[in-house]
C-alpha cells in the first residue's frame, strides 16, 4: 500500500493489528481474540470483536482511517487456471465463469475476483497465468459490517495465503534461481501449509491441528492453565532435550506429526506429475514457531533445510519498526503493507470496487439481457425522435450533425453490447450440447471407478472432461487416475487437484481427448 493503513488480522486466539506502509511500521499489537466470537474463521458475535477493536484504537490514539482484513478457512476456494492472452475485461470474464462452473447457483453467493500472476509470452505458449478466488459473501459482509462499525474506509479483503505469497515474494526477487518454498503457519486452533511457486501461491490447505493440542496435553501432565503451559512449550520445552520427559516428547510430536503428515500430502500433490523434488526451504511462522528446535524437528522429517521467520533480514527486506516486531506472528498483517497494485486480488463486495473491471464484467453476467433490452428500446426512442425533427425543420443543422455522430457512436457501443450478449447465449447453447454429449461419452466411465468414490460434478468442454469426486481414501484418487490412464478412450487422464475437508478428499481428473 501507498498510503499508511490499519491492517487487522483476526485469528482464533489473537488479533494482530499493524498500523503503517510498507517499510514503515508505526504500531503493531496482539490483542487477545474475545472468547466465543469466531467459529470456522467466522465473526459470530460482531459487537465483542468490534468492542475490542475501538478499545485498542481510542487506547492508541490511532487516527487513520483506512482498514483492510485477512480472511482465514477452508470455505475459501482458490483456482489456478491459465487463459489465453486477450484484454484484461476478457480475462476477468474468462477467471469468473471458470471459478463459477464450481461453485452452486453460478456463484450468486459468493463474492469473486482474480489476480494476474504472470504474462508467459513464448513460442510455445501465449498466456496468463490467473488465481481466481471465491468467498461466501456471508463471512465478508461481517467486515463490511464491522468496518461501518468503526466508522473506518473498508479499502482491503485479502486471504491469508495471497499475503503471505507476498511477504516471501521478495526472496524471488533476490535469488532468480529459487523454484519453490514451504511456509508452515502454526496456528492455536489450526496451521495452514502454504507452498509458493516461483514467488507465486500455488497452493494452500488448513490443518485442524495447533498448539492448542499440545496446550490442553501440557495443562493435564502439569495442573496448570493455558497461559502456564504455553509458557512452559516456548521457554522450557526444547526437542533436543534429552532428559525431556518420554511421555511430554511423545505429546508434542503427535500433533506436529499430524501438522507435518499433512503437509507433506501437500507437497506431493505440488509434485504431481514432476519430478520428486525437494523444495528450495520451509519457513515456520506463528505460534508454533516459538517452539524451540522445531527447525531441526522439520528438517529432519523432509530433510528440507527449515528456518523459522524473524525479522525482515531472513526475507531480504528491510522494515523499520520496533525493537520488539516479530514478523513471524504479523505475516498477514504485513502482506497487506505490500499490496502495490490496485489490481492485487481484493475480496470486496462489488458495489465497493473502484479499479477491477472484473466488477463490471460480473454485472453484465447477471444484468447483461435486462439492461441490453433496455438499452435498445431506449435507442430506438432517440434515434426515432432524431429523424422527425430533422424532417420538420432543417434549422441548427450543424448541431444535429454533432447529434447523428453521437447516435452513431451509441450504435456501435450497441453493436458491442449486443455481440457481448450473443457470447453469453452462445456458452448457454455450447453447455446444453456438452450436456447432452456427455451422457453419451460417459456410459464406461464407472467400471473404471473404486467402490469408494462418489462422483460431484462432470463437465465436457471442447471434447475434454472434467470429473471433481469425493473418497475417504487417498488411494483411490491415484488408483481411478491410473485405471483410466490404462484404458483406451480415457488414457489422456491427469490429477488435477486433490483437496482435504473433514470427510476425506475432494479431487479432480482432467480426460483430454486425442
Amino acid at each position: 500500500m501507498f498510503q499508511d493503513i490499519i491492517s487487522v488480522d483476526i485469528g482464533n486466539k489473537f488479533i494482530k493489528i499493524i498500523t503503517g506502509k510498507k517499510n514503515n511500521i508505526t504500531t503493531f499489537e496482539s490483542i487477545p481474540t474475545p472468547d466465543n466470537s469466531l467459529l470456522d474463521n467466522r465473526i459470530i458475535d460482531i459487537d465483542a470483536i468490534y468492542n475490542t477493536l475501538n478499545k485498542y484504537f481510542t487506547d492508541r490514539h490511532i487516527g487513520l482511517k483506512d482498514i483492510a482484513f485477512t480472511l482465514h478457512g477452508s470455505d475459501i476456494i482458490i483456482r489456478h487456471i491459465d487463459i489465453p492472452l486477450m484484454s484484461t475485461d476478457k480475462v476477468g470474464e474468462t477467471a469468473i465463469w471458470e471459478i463459477s462452473q464450481y461453485l452452486p447457483d453460478l456463484g450468486i453467493h459468493y463474492y469473486i475476483d482474480y489476480e494476474i500472476l504472470s504474462k508467459v509470452a513464448t513460442k510455445e505458449q501465449k498466456l496468463y497465468k490467473v488465481m481466481v478466488v471465491a468467498v461466501p459473501r456471508t463471512k465478508v459482509d461481517r467486515f463490511v459490517e464491522l468496518s461501518k462499525l468503526l466508522h473506518l474506509n473498508l479499502k482491503v479483503i485479502d486471504i491469508a495465503a495471497n499475503l503471505t505469497a507476498k511477504v516471501f515474494r521478495s526472496l524471488y526477487q533476490k535469488n532468480k534461481k529459487m523454484e519453490s518454498i514451504g511456509i508452515i503457519d502454526i496456528g492455536s486452533k489450526s496451521s495452514t501449509a502454504v507452498i509458493l511457486d516461483k514467488g507465486n501461491l500455488y497452493i494452500e490447505r488448513e490443518i485442524s491441528f495447533g498448539i492448542s493440542n499440545i496446550l490442553e496435553d501440557i495443562a493435564l501432565e502439569k495442573a496448570v492453565d493455558s497461559e502456564e503451559a504455553f509458557a512452559y512449550l516456548t521457554n522450557k520445552f526444547d526437542f533436543k532435550d534429552t532428559n525431556l520427559k518420554e511421555d511430554m516428547n511423545k505429546s508434542v510430536r503427535n500433533t506436529l506429526d499430524n501438522i507435518m503428515d499433512a503437509f507433506d500430502k501437500v507437497i506431493k500433490f505440488y509434485n504431481s506429475g514432476k519430478l520428486d523434488k525437494k523444495l528450495d526451504y520451509i519457513y515456520v511462522i506463528g505460534a508454533g514457531s516459538k517452539i524451540k528446535g522445531i527447525e531441526g524437528y522439520i528438517k529432519e522429517i523432509t530433510t528440507t533445510e527449515t528456518k523459522v521467520l524473524k525479522s525482515g533480514r531472513d526475507i531480504k527486506a528491510s522494515i523499520r519498526s520496533g525493537k520488539d516486531f516479530q514478523l513471524n506472528l504479523y505475516v498477514n498483517s504485513y502482506g497487506v503493507l505490500l499490496r502495490d497494485n490496485p489490481n492485487n486480488l481484493n475480496i470486496l463486495p462489488d458495489e465497493m470496487k473502484k479499479t477491477k473491471s472484473s466488477q463490471i464484467m460480473t454485472r453484465k453476467i447477471i444484468f447483461g439481457a435486462i439492461s441490453l433490452a433496455a438499452i435498445l428500446i431506449i435507442s430506438a426512442v432517440v434515434t426515432y425522435s432524431y429523424y422527425l425533427n430533422l424532417s420538420l425543420t432543417n434549422s441548427d443543422m450543424d448541431k444535429k450533425i454533432s447529434m447523428n455522430k453521437t447516435v452513431r457512436d451509441t450504435n456501435k457501443e450497441l453493436n458491442k453490447e449486443e455481440s457481448l450478449y450473443t457470447s453469453y447465449v452462445d456458452k448457454v447453447d455450447l453447455l446444453t450440447k456438452n450436456k447432452k454429449i456427455l451422457s453419451q461419452k460417459i456410459m464406461d466411465l464407472q467400471k473404471y471407478v473404486p467402490q469408494d468414490v462418489v462422483f460431484s460434478s462432470i463437465t465436457y468442454a471442447n471434447s475434454d472432461y472434467s470429473i471433481t469426486a469425493h473418497t475417504k481414501n487417498y488411494n483411490s484418487v491415484t488408483i481411478m487416475s491410473a485405471s483410466l490412464q490404462m484404458s483406451t478412450e480415457y488414457k489422456n487422464t491427469s490429477i488435477k487437484n486433490v483437496t482435504t475437508d473433514k470427510d476425506g478428499y475432494t479431487f479432480t481428473l482432467n480426460i483430454r481427448s486425442d
